[in-house]
């Protein structure tokens, strides 16, 4: 709640302070964040005035997980979310028509899979209790894709469903042996004695995070989501060599400290928009989104969770990303 109040009393701010001659787009754009550093950038661009100033309406609500934020896209709360690429395949698997306007970091250090002490390695043990937050989640598929790497099959862990918040306590209570966690709770459970198994940099762009809508928002306001997404793109170049700048305007929106927040060097790579668009469309490097989404989607047809018919194409939407 103090997430959401502070961020709504920033867009008055800003809105007051904008002196720009731009017009303000009489509907607004409900856009919605979580606490991650990929995601700095559009709140920084709250807290600066850069988005009213620019003449653009966005009211922007903060949520506490990937699964919140999926389910207020789905049922019409908001209309973009900032999120996991993998959970927006599943999204279109189960017949949502959102859409990706572009990629916004990949997660390197940030995501990790960590164990309680004394376990080595995964599939150390038969039965070996791992957990991940969301059944098919980008989490699940994290661990799944890590699993595979490892060479360990499914069927030689007990899978569980755990918020990452609740993994190192888990871990350290001895009732778990390898979660899915990420950032400064990682860091903290690794200095009682646990130890990290797998990060997501081991597969690069493995985790990617996405700004993603729906195909009514884009059919609505167009022209509002076009200005959007470039007004973040241009958030991330101008933060991109501040990132003290950048800690201290996230900060003011969530009403943290800076020093409490997740760090981007060493957690997260931001991508610029020239980034983003080569992501989107280039089919070659193997860490591009269009591969790494058709791994994942692999992934999820072995499931029973991804069609026959289901092209992972139609998720793309690189048109946003041009100028």
């Amino acid at each position: 709640m103090r997430c959401f109040l502070t961020s709504l009393l920033a867009i008055l701010a800003t809105i007051l302070l904008s002196c720009g001659p731009a017009p303000v787009s009489p509907m607004p754009l409900r856009l919605g964040v979580m606490e991650w550093p990929g995601f700095y950038p559009v709140m920084a661009g709250v807290v600066d005035g850069s988005f009213a100033q620019q003449g653009l309406a966005v009211e922007v609500r903060c949520f506490p997980d990937n699964p919140s934020l999926n389910r207020a896209l789905r049922h019409h709360e908001v209309d973009v979310i900032t999120g996991a690429a993998a959970d927006a395949l599943l999204m279109r698997a189960q017949g949502m028509s959102v859409r990706i306007l572009g990629a916004l970091d990949a997660s390197d250090g940030a995501d990790v899979l960590l164990a309680r002490p004394g376990v080595e390695r995964l599939g150390e043990t038969v039965d070996q209790r791992v957990s991940f937050e969301g059944i098919n989640s980008f989490s699940h598929l994290f661990v799944l894709d890590a699993l595979e790497r490892a060479g360990v099959s499914e069927d030689r862990i007990l899978a569980q469903d755990l918020p990452g918040i609740d993994v190192p306590a888990a871990l350290l209570a001895g009732r778990l042996d390898v979660g899915h966690t990420w950032g400064t709770l990682a860091v903290a459970a690794q200095a009682q004695g646990c130890r990290i198994l797998a990060r997501a940099g081991d597969h690069p762009g493995i985790i990617t995070d996405i700004l993603a809508t729906r195909q009514d928002v884009i059919d609505r306001q167009s022209a509002d989501l076009h200005r959007l997404v470039l007004a973040i793109y241009a958030r991330v170049e101008h933060y991109r060599t501040r990132e003290a700048e950048l800690l201290a305007a996230t900060a003011t929106f969530l009403g943290k400290k800076p020093e409490d927040l997740m760090p981007i060097t060493g957690q997260v790579t931001l991508l610029s928009r020239d980034e983003s668009l080569t992501w989107m469309t280039d089919p070659g490097p193997a860490g591009a989104l269009r591969q790494i989404l058709q791994v994942q989607a692999g992934l999820l047809h072995r499931r029973g969770q991804f069609p026959d018919n289901a092209r992972v194409e139609e998720l793309i939407l690189p048109r946003f990303l041009v100028p």
